[in-house]
Formats: structure tokens, sequence, C-alpha cells
């Protein structure tokens, strides 16, 4: 479970703050808000990126503002997922060489059974051995739904999943995404299109740098 409490991250001209934001177990969040509301920065908190504010945040029981920087990078390699809206693939490498990635990070050792079967099931198996800046944007995105779920991380960061797709293909990471709660894990879906947001289990709207659940 996440819990953030009493949350205020503050900049020159800007400020997000969160009274109380829960994720639990087994659960889809979305969090709605337009441009320039707040949503990145509250994704950095949630993924660990950014430490730099007041209150609150324990994630399973972890105190994270006690955290030291080791501990930090520990739990975010092996509990959380992240779903970049650019993607955040090295362009010039192949698709699996950029899937093997959290593998070399985490010191485990690679499961090419499980990458096979998640390029199965996001119909680009036969992309496995593509240069990635030959791939389409779906393409890329479900490389990246692999990659961002290939040591099953408890928690997944989705940043605009389905921004720059088409129907077919913001389907495909729809489905994913929203079949991923079913072993337990959570998903965190940030997005401006309420399309997707709706569909969520819990909803979150940012308003201002306000951040309120959805009753």
């Amino acid at each position: 479970m996440i819990r953030l409490n009493q949350i205020i991250k503050s900049y020159d001209s800007f400020s997000l703050k969160i009274d109380e934001f829960t994720v639990e177990d087994n659960q889809s969040v979305g969090i709605f808000g337009k441009s320039g509301s707040g949503k990145s920065t509250l994704m950095h908190i949630l993924g660990l990126l950014d430490d730099e504010y007041s209150g609150e945040f324990y994630l399973d029981d972890e105190d994270i503002k006690k955290c030291r920087f080791d501990k930090l990078a520990s739990i975010r390699n092996n509990k959380i997922g992240f779903v970049f809206q650019d993607f955040k693939l090295i362009e010039d490498e192949t698709v699996y060489n950029n899937i093997i990635l959290p593998f070399e990070f985490s010191k485990k050792k690679v499961d090419d059974n499980k990458i096979n079967e998640l390029l199965k099931m996001l119909d680009i198996f036969e992309k496995k051995n593509s240069i990635v800046n030959t791939l389409s944007g779906g393409e890329k995105q479900r490389v990246a739904l692999i990659r961002a779920t290939i040591l099953n991380p408890k928690y997944l960061l989705a940043d605009e999943p389905t921004g720059n797709l088409d129907d077919e293909n913001a389907k495909i990471v729809k489905d994913f995404l929203f079949d991923y709660t079913k072993n337990g894990n959570s998903v965190i879906i940030i997005s401006h299109n309420i399309e997707i947001i709706k569909e969520c289990s819990k909803i979150y709207l940012i308003k201002a740098g306000v951040v309120s659940e959805k009753k």
C-alpha cells in the first residue's frame, strides 16, 4: 500500500498539495488533470524520483522520508515500474536489449521465457531483434510496457500511456494495464484523457496543484 499524508511540494510559483492519497494492493488508480496542473510532480514523488517535499509517505509500511539514497534506489528498482509518455527507450538498440535493462540494474538473471511470453502477448514478438528507431509509436509503447513490467514490480506508474496512440494500440495498452492488477499489483495511471481514467477503481483530480479524491 502507498499512503501520502499532508504532502506539500513548492516551487517559486507553484505548490502541489495532497491532504491524503492512497493506493491499495490490487488497485487501479487514475490521476486526472490538465497540463501544468501538477501531474508530473506527483508522479515524480510517487516514483521516488523527488524527495524535496514535506509530509508523510509510506510505501508498504516503509517511511520513505527516512530512507537513505541507496535504500530509495533499492525500493524503486524492486517495487516500481515506469511507463513514460516519451517511452525513454534506447533508440539505436534492439527491442530485446531495451527489455533486459531492468535485469542488469537488479542483477537478476535474464528470463527469456517471460520476455518471449510478453512479446507474444502484446503482439510484437517478430520485433524482438528490431532496432527501436524502426518501430511505430504503438510498438514503442508496447516495448516500454514490457520493460516496465518484466520484473513484476508491485506498483506500475503510467504517464499518459495512450496519449499518442491510435484507437487500436490504445486498447492494447489499456487492456494490458488493467490486466496487470489481476496478479496483486497496483497500477497508477496519470492522464488528461478522462476515457481511460474513468475505468480506474479510484480517481484523483488535480486542479491548480490541489489533489483530491473523486467521490
